[in-house]
């Protein structure tokens, strides 16, 4: 029979470490006999320690939410707010496609980007 190192590890008491609930085992027991027991005194350190975490978590949020705000404005097209004003000319022949006329209107500015056209163009089942 062979004896594995392993086993002679868990065999000694004496080797194994004290355990967080032993300590408190032994606060409640004193509580429980009327002796004053030693108080941990993190009060401080676990208050610091939530609101430090409350900022980083407050960090992470506002810098996804401008982040967010950021990317959407890469996947949308700038265009006008309002209907405009005056009147404008463009010509649109048979063969453009969305972008051609897009162009057009770009270049006349009826519209602030062509590519703001084109996607209205594509929502739009008429089109």
């Amino acid at each position: 029979m062979q004896i594995d190192e392993l086993d002679l590890a868990w065999e000694d008491e004496a080797d194994k470490g004290r355990h967080r609930r032993s300590a408190a085992r032994q606060r409640a027991k004193a509580a429980r006999s009327g002796k004053p027991g030693k108080k941990k005194g993190r009060g401080g350190r676990t208050l610091f320690a939530f609101i430090v975490i409350l900022v980083l978590l407050g960090g992470v949020v506002a810098g996804g939410y401008y982040g967010i705000s950021k990317i959407q404005g890469f996947f949308s097209a700038a265009d006008y707010d309002t209907g405009g004003t005056g009147s404008v000319q463009v010509e649109i022949l048979a063969d453009q496609t969305a972008s051609d006329i897009a162009q057009n209107l770009y270049k006349a500015d009826v519209v602030k980007s062509a590519k703001a056209f084109v996607n209205a163009a594509k929502n739009d089942a008429r089109s």
